[in-house]
């Protein structure tokens, strides 16, 4: 243990180079792997598809640094009507394949099954931790899906200003290009992560704060450094967390970003305006629904500490996807003349940029959609921690303090619910639409046990329709404005593949070219 703190001394030293770190960090990995398997962790009695099984995890732990997404593929072929589970460096974990068992465990609250413990909320999403008083997911979902409804009501200029404020956006972070003819190059990770944090920041917390550059860089940051934060202390004994989390940026972003809020909502108190009018915002639905509902219960404070949870959830997935389908169209240059020419026949046929006309743009969604199912971020999906101990119908019991998924990219590429699943077929999804019927099917947002992108049951991403409208937008806005193509003319961007997670490359340019007329 002694050499342990050793090593984790060394790895936050300032002076050590990051070379270093990663050697140290590994090593301290891998002394501290064995005590976890055969000492910290109750057993589960599922198949692990990984060679070494039960007996040796901590070299399928090893293993599963690289190649996590391979063993969850193998354990699905394997056992896709059942379970199995699979050794990481931190922790067993459970994935469920029968969709019965999904189904029973999906909607549980978070007394039984915790969706927070994940990313450590602990020390980096603070306001998500459990057993703290907090407003509930229900009442944000509530929110983001009143602001879903404002979005597709005609009378309501929500939609209108969304999209007023994606146009200040988008020419605030790109360049100026000419229309000669030429091709600029432009960063496209950090391109899509600014974007999507202004057009959150206005849905959050509305005019003038959205374009408040200090709230913009710690959207931007925010929803990026706490993965990798969390993933870390993960990965760590309890007792060294907290002294380990003084030293991440996430609890300090954290806490910056519920002050500023707290600060705005102090100032909208002290105006005495209620601004229950065209320029509502979540913040102001959220206080509003405090002193309406529970003005005992709650204060501004809570609302703040929810506004920041909010923006991980907000920002990192959704600019991840943005990156894929810029590279996918990029790449696939076949697709953009059907693509432009449905988006300028919807905007002329609704009158402009509006909800109807980004509804209508049914192989733009369909193309978002299929870039997600061949670029699914994580192999798992419905990440929850056990709280207490649980038992399936079939007789499998999992002890409190395991992690369960359910299967996700295998899924995405099973024939059973996609044909041609090893096929990239951008249209496939708006010709399912085309069937009687089938009209609201197999949209971006929607989910289903053969998609949980945007997970599933009670903890079912509550913001994947301002998501979905960002994304959407953003494409749909390059794409009559602009020709693109990758850096040099060359392939798409080769993923990251870390564990069962795969990331878009973060540092690849696109080249942008002013379309003349």
């Amino acid at each position: 243990m002694i050499l342990g703190f050793g090593v984790l001394l060394c790895f936050i030293g300032i002076k050590a180079s990051q070379a270093q770190k990663q050697r140290v960090s590994r090593a301290f990995w891998e002394i501290a792997t064995p005590y976890r398997y055969y000492i910290d962790t109750e057993k589960v009695n599922l198949p692990v598809p990984n060679w070494g099984g039960t007996w040796f995890p901590w070299l399928a732990a090893i293993w599963n640094i690289r190649y996590a997404r391979e063993s969850i593929h193998r354990g699905y072929d394997k056992y896709k009507d059942y379970a199995f589970q699979i050794p990481t460096l931190s922790r067993w974990e459970i994935y469920i394949c029968n969709e019965q068992m999904i189904k029973e465990y999906r909607n549980l609250d978070s007394t039984k099954m915790s969706a927070n413990a994940l990313f450590q909320a602990e020390y980096c999403l603070p306001g998500a931790m459990e057993n703290i008083h907090k407003i509930d997911v229900p009442i944000l979902s509530k929110g983001l899906i009143w602001q879903k409804m404002r979005a597709a009501t005609k009378e309501d200029t929500y939609f209108y200003q969304f999209y007023e404020e994606f146009t200040f956006a988008f020419k605030a972070e790109m360049p100026a290009i000419d229309g000669d003819g030429s091709w600029t190059a432009i960063p496209c990770f950090q391109l899509a992560t600014r974007i999507v944090s202004r057009m959150t920041a206005k849905s959050l917390v509305g005019r003038p704060l959205c374009r408040d550059p200090e709230l913009v860089d710690l959207f931007c940051d925010y929803g990026n450094v706490v993965p990798p934060n969390g993933f870390f202390l993960g990965s760590l004994p309890n007792f060294l967390k907290p002294f380990v989390a003084s030293f991440l940026a996430s609890p300090k972003m954290s806490r910056r970003l519920q002050s500023i809020v707290l600060a705005e909502a102090t100032k909208r108190r002290a105006s005495g305006i209620k601004r229950k009018n065209v320029g509502w915002d979540f913040t102001d639905w959220l206080m509003n629904w405090v002193d309406e509902t529970a003005p005992t219960e709650y204060d501004d404070t809570h609302v703040a500490v929810q506004i920041a949870n909010i923006v991980f959830g907000a920002i990192h997935t959704t600019s991840q996807l943005l990156v894929h389908t810029i590279y996918e169209l990029a790449t696939r240059p076949s697709y953009i003349p059907s693509l432009r020419a449905e988006i300028t026949s919807s905007i002329s046929q609704h009158s402009g940029w509006t909800k109807d006309a980004l509804e209508s743009m049914h192989k733009l969604d369909s193309f978002v959609r299929e870039s997600q199912r061949w670029n699914p971020l994580d192999a798992g999906s419905m990440a929850r921690r056990v709280m207490q101990d649980f038992t399936f119908s079939n007789g499998v019991r999992i002890p409190a303090g395991n992690w369960i998924f359910a299967v996700n990219s295998p899924v995405l590429r099973d024939e059973k619910h996609y044909p041609h699943p090893a096929e990239f077929d951008g249209f496939r999804f708006a010709r399912i639409r085309e069937q009687e019927g089938q009209e609201r099917a197999h949209t971006l947002v929607t989910s289903s046990l053969s998609n949980m992108q945007f997970g599933d049951g009670r903890h079912g991403c509550p913001g994947k329709y301002m998501a979905a409208d960002e994304i959407r937008m953003t494409i749909a806005h390059i794409l009559v404005n602009y020709d693109i193509t990758i850096e040099g003319h060359g392939p798409r961007p080769r993923n990251v593949v870390l564990g069962k997670f795969i990331f878009p490359d973060l540092k690849a340019k696109i080249m942008f070219r002013k379309i003349r007329n």
